[in-house]
């Protein structure tokens, strides 16, 4: 078995700058996700008990959200009240995913782009 080398994942080094944001946002839509089903099973559950757990992870839940949205703010990752920096900021996340997921995971492996078109 092949052992990985510190040299083998050089490419990647500030990758992390790029990703960060990305399981940020991803972790702020989940949060959301998450609320709103907390919402529906809160308006959907018939016994004290089971609304009270429901009703606690909500609270957690919107308590979560406002300090991952602060903290995304804070970093510039997130523009919630100017939509056109958003925007941009999206659009940049999207092309930085389409050119991590072309880089070859080791140096000497081909992309997976060029993968695709030997295959053809």
């Amino acid at each position: 078995m092949d052992t990985l080398k510190t040299d083998d994942l050089a490419h990647l080094a500030g990758l992390d700058q790029l990703v960060d944001p990305g399981i940020a946002m991803d972790l702020l839509l989940a949060t959301k996700t998450a609320i709103r089903n907390g919402a529906i099973a809160l308006s959907e559950s018939i016994t004290p008990q089971v609304r009270g757990v429901i009703h606690k992870h909500l609270e957690l839940s919107i308590l979560f959200h406002g300090q991952l949205t602060a903290l995304m703010i804070s970093k510039g990752w997130f523009h919630p009240y100017h939509v056109t920096e958003q925007f941009t900021m999206d659009t940049i996340m999207g092309q930085m995913a389409i050119k991590v997921g072309q880089m070859p995971l080791y140096p000497d492996e081909p992309t997976p782009a060029a993968t695709r078109l030997e295959s053809q």
